[in-house]
Protein backbone atom coordinates (compact mmCIF):
# COMPACT_ATOMS: atom_id res chain seq x y z
CA UNK A 1 0.00 0.00 0.00
CA UNK A 2 1.37 3.40 -1.04
CA UNK A 3 2.17 5.90 1.70
CA UNK A 4 1.69 9.65 1.15
CA UNK A 5 4.85 11.74 1.20
CA UNK A 6 3.02 14.66 2.76
CA UNK A 7 -0.37 15.96 3.82
CA UNK A 8 -2.35 17.54 0.94
CA UNK A 9 -3.41 20.45 3.15
CA UNK A 10 -0.58 21.43 5.52
CA UNK A 11 2.22 19.49 3.73
CA UNK A 12 3.37 17.81 6.94
CA UNK A 13 5.63 14.87 6.06
CA UNK A 14 4.80 11.15 5.95
CA UNK A 15 5.76 10.36 9.56
CA UNK A 16 2.80 12.51 10.65
CA UNK A 17 0.29 10.55 8.50
CA UNK A 18 -1.68 7.69 10.07
CA UNK A 19 -3.93 5.12 8.38
CA UNK A 20 -7.55 5.40 9.56
CA UNK A 21 -8.82 2.49 7.50
CA UNK A 22 -7.70 0.50 4.47
CA UNK A 23 -11.33 -0.11 3.55
CA UNK A 24 -12.32 2.16 0.66
CA UNK A 25 -15.73 1.58 -0.89
CA UNK A 26 -15.36 0.52 -4.53
CA UNK A 27 -11.57 0.05 -4.37
CA UNK A 28 -11.54 -3.48 -5.75
CA UNK A 29 -7.76 -3.67 -6.02
CA UNK A 30 -7.26 -2.43 -2.44
CA UNK A 31 -4.73 0.16 -3.55
CA UNK A 32 -6.06 3.03 -1.45
CA UNK A 33 -6.59 3.95 2.18
CA UNK A 34 -7.89 6.81 4.29
CA UNK A 35 -5.23 8.70 6.21
CA UNK A 36 -5.30 11.26 8.99
CA UNK A 37 -2.74 14.04 9.30
CA UNK A 38 -1.68 14.33 12.92
CA UNK A 39 -0.50 17.90 12.33
CA UNK A 40 -3.64 19.56 10.93
CA UNK A 41 -6.25 16.84 11.69
CA UNK A 42 -7.51 16.49 8.11
CA UNK A 43 -8.62 13.05 6.89
CA UNK A 44 -8.08 12.19 3.23
CA UNK A 45 -7.94 9.44 0.61
CA UNK A 46 -4.59 8.35 -0.80
CA UNK A 47 -3.71 7.82 -3.53
CA UNK A 48 -6.23 9.97 -5.35
CA UNK A 49 -7.52 9.11 -8.80
CA UNK A 50 -5.24 10.02 -11.69
CA UNK A 51 -6.50 12.58 -14.22
CA UNK A 52 -7.45 9.79 -16.65
CA UNK A 53 -9.15 7.72 -13.94
CA UNK A 54 -11.07 10.75 -12.73
CA UNK A 55 -12.21 11.68 -16.24
CA UNK A 56 -13.40 8.14 -16.97
CA UNK A 57 -15.13 7.89 -13.60
CA UNK A 58 -17.17 11.09 -13.96
CA UNK A 59 -17.96 10.62 -17.63
CA UNK A 60 -19.25 7.06 -17.47
CA UNK A 61 -19.20 5.53 -13.96
CA UNK A 62 -20.16 8.15 -11.38
CA UNK A 63 -23.94 7.72 -11.36
CA UNK A 64 -23.89 3.91 -11.19
CA UNK A 65 -21.22 4.01 -8.47
CA UNK A 66 -23.30 6.38 -6.35
CA UNK A 67 -26.43 4.32 -6.99
CA UNK A 68 -24.68 1.18 -5.73
CA UNK A 69 -23.39 3.03 -2.66
CA UNK A 70 -26.47 5.06 -1.70
CA UNK A 71 -29.26 2.77 -2.96
CA UNK A 72 -32.24 3.33 -5.24
CA UNK A 73 -33.74 6.03 -3.02
CA UNK A 74 -30.88 8.40 -3.91
CA UNK A 75 -32.05 8.64 -7.54
CA UNK A 76 -28.52 8.83 -8.88
CA UNK A 77 -29.09 7.22 -12.29
CA UNK A 78 -31.95 9.52 -13.30
CA UNK A 79 -31.59 13.27 -12.91
CA UNK A 80 -35.35 13.80 -12.44
CA UNK A 81 -35.43 11.26 -9.60
CA UNK A 82 -32.31 12.78 -8.07
CA UNK A 83 -34.03 16.18 -7.89
CA UNK A 84 -37.05 14.68 -6.12
CA UNK A 85 -34.87 12.65 -3.73
CA UNK A 86 -33.03 15.80 -2.61
CA UNK A 87 -35.91 18.14 -1.83
CA UNK A 88 -35.34 17.75 1.91
CA UNK A 89 -31.63 18.44 1.41
CA UNK A 90 -32.47 21.68 -0.39
CA UNK A 91 -34.81 22.72 2.43
CA UNK A 92 -32.15 21.98 5.07
CA UNK A 93 -29.53 24.03 3.26
CA UNK A 94 -31.98 26.84 2.62
CA UNK A 95 -32.14 27.41 6.36
CA UNK A 96 -28.56 28.69 6.47
CA UNK A 97 -28.37 30.08 2.92
CA UNK A 98 -31.45 32.30 3.13
CA UNK A 99 -29.77 35.10 5.12
CA UNK A 100 -27.31 35.59 2.22
CA UNK A 101 -29.96 35.54 -0.51
CA UNK A 102 -32.11 38.56 0.40
CA UNK A 103 -31.03 40.38 -2.77
CA UNK A 104 -30.34 39.10 -6.28
CA UNK A 105 -27.02 37.25 -6.49
CA UNK A 106 -24.66 35.81 -9.08
CA UNK A 107 -24.20 32.22 -7.88
CA UNK A 108 -21.83 29.44 -8.92
CA UNK A 109 -22.33 25.89 -7.68
CA UNK A 110 -19.37 23.55 -8.14
CA UNK A 111 -20.46 19.91 -8.33
CA UNK A 112 -24.09 20.80 -8.87
CA UNK A 113 -25.17 17.22 -9.86
CA UNK A 114 -28.78 17.30 -11.12
CA UNK A 115 -29.13 21.00 -10.30
CA UNK A 116 -31.58 20.48 -7.45
CA UNK A 117 -30.03 23.41 -5.59
CA UNK A 118 -29.96 25.69 -8.63
CA UNK A 119 -33.53 25.40 -9.94
CA UNK A 120 -35.20 27.02 -6.89
CA UNK A 121 -32.50 29.71 -6.78
CA UNK A 122 -33.10 30.54 -10.45
CA UNK A 123 -36.84 30.63 -9.80
CA UNK A 124 -36.20 33.16 -7.05
CA UNK A 125 -34.44 35.44 -9.55
CA UNK A 126 -30.77 34.65 -8.94
CA UNK A 127 -28.33 34.24 -11.84
CA UNK A 128 -26.80 30.77 -11.54
CA UNK A 129 -24.03 28.84 -13.26
CA UNK A 130 -23.08 25.21 -12.56
CA UNK A 131 -19.89 23.19 -12.73
CA UNK A 132 -20.52 19.45 -13.07
CA UNK A 133 -18.04 16.85 -14.39
CA UNK A 134 -20.63 14.06 -14.56
CA UNK A 135 -21.54 13.40 -18.17
CA UNK A 136 -25.16 12.42 -17.45
CA UNK A 137 -25.94 15.33 -15.14
CA UNK A 138 -24.04 17.86 -17.26
CA UNK A 139 -26.06 16.90 -20.34
CA UNK A 140 -29.29 17.11 -18.33
CA UNK A 141 -28.49 20.59 -17.01
CA UNK A 142 -27.59 21.81 -20.48
CA UNK A 143 -30.90 20.47 -21.81
CA UNK A 144 -32.63 22.58 -19.14
CA UNK A 145 -30.78 25.70 -20.33
CA UNK A 146 -28.61 25.90 -17.22
CA UNK A 147 -25.19 27.32 -18.11
CA UNK A 148 -22.96 24.41 -17.09
CA UNK A 149 -19.27 23.60 -17.41
CA UNK A 150 -17.14 20.49 -16.90
CA UNK A 151 -14.68 22.41 -14.71
CA UNK A 152 -13.86 25.84 -13.30
CA UNK A 153 -11.00 26.11 -15.80
CA UNK A 154 -13.37 25.51 -18.72
CA UNK A 155 -15.73 28.13 -17.36
CA UNK A 156 -12.94 30.71 -17.04
CA UNK A 157 -11.95 30.15 -20.68
CA UNK A 158 -15.51 30.82 -21.81
CA UNK A 159 -16.36 33.71 -19.47
CA UNK A 160 -12.98 34.96 -18.18
CA UNK A 161 -14.33 38.09 -16.47
CA UNK A 162 -17.23 36.47 -14.63
CA UNK A 163 -17.41 37.13 -10.88
CA UNK A 164 -19.79 35.74 -8.26
CA UNK A 165 -21.46 36.92 -5.08
CA UNK A 166 -21.76 33.36 -3.81
CA UNK A 167 -19.97 30.09 -4.59
CA UNK A 168 -21.45 26.83 -3.29
CA UNK A 169 -20.13 23.30 -3.15
CA UNK A 170 -21.52 20.42 -1.13
CA UNK A 171 -19.47 17.26 -0.44
CA UNK A 172 -16.99 18.20 -3.15
CA UNK A 173 -13.90 19.50 -1.34
CA UNK A 174 -13.02 16.05 0.02
CA UNK A 175 -12.68 14.77 -3.57
CA UNK A 176 -10.19 17.44 -4.60
CA UNK A 177 -6.52 16.46 -5.01
CA UNK A 178 -5.25 19.96 -4.18
CA UNK A 179 -7.79 21.64 -1.87
CA UNK A 180 -5.75 24.82 -1.42
CA UNK A 181 -5.57 25.56 -5.17
CA UNK A 182 -9.26 24.65 -5.47
CA UNK A 183 -10.24 27.27 -2.88
CA UNK A 184 -7.83 29.89 -4.21
CA UNK A 185 -9.43 29.61 -7.65
CA UNK A 186 -12.81 30.28 -6.08
CA UNK A 187 -11.60 33.22 -4.01
CA UNK A 188 -10.34 34.80 -7.26
CA UNK A 189 -13.87 34.45 -8.69
CA UNK A 190 -15.60 36.33 -5.86
CA UNK A 191 -16.97 39.83 -5.99
CA UNK A 192 -16.01 42.06 -3.03
CA UNK A 193 -17.90 40.77 0.01
CA UNK A 194 -18.70 37.49 -1.72
CA UNK A 195 -19.11 34.20 0.15
CA UNK A 196 -17.99 30.62 -0.33
CA UNK A 197 -20.36 28.23 1.44
CA UNK A 198 -19.73 24.49 1.50
CA UNK A 199 -20.32 21.22 3.34
CA UNK A 200 -17.92 18.33 3.91
CA UNK A 201 -18.33 14.93 5.60
CA UNK A 202 -17.84 14.82 9.36
CA UNK A 203 -15.20 12.19 10.23
CA UNK A 204 -16.48 12.31 13.82
CA UNK A 205 -19.98 11.15 12.81
CA UNK A 206 -21.61 9.66 15.90
CA UNK A 207 -22.78 6.53 14.06
CA UNK A 208 -19.11 5.69 13.57
CA UNK A 209 -17.26 7.22 16.53
CA UNK A 210 -19.80 6.69 19.34
CA UNK A 211 -22.15 3.91 18.32
CA UNK A 212 -19.53 1.99 16.32
CA UNK A 213 -21.97 0.70 13.71
CA UNK A 214 -19.91 -1.57 11.49
CA UNK A 215 -22.18 -1.27 8.44
CA UNK A 216 -21.99 2.52 8.57
CA UNK A 217 -18.20 2.45 8.80
CA UNK A 218 -18.09 0.18 5.71
CA UNK A 219 -20.31 2.66 3.87
CA UNK A 220 -18.70 5.85 5.20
Amino acid sequence: MAVPEKCPLCFSLSDNQTVITAHVYGDKNKERAFYKCNSCDISYLFPQLSKNEESKFYNSEFESFMQSRAGISGGWEKAEKHIIANQETFQRRSCYLSEFLKTKKNILEVGCSSGFMLYPLISDGHDCIGVEPSGVFNDFLTSKNIQTYQSIDNMKKDIPNQKFDMILHFFVLEHIVNPIDFLKKQIDLLNPGGKIIFEIPNVEDALYTIYDIHEFERFY
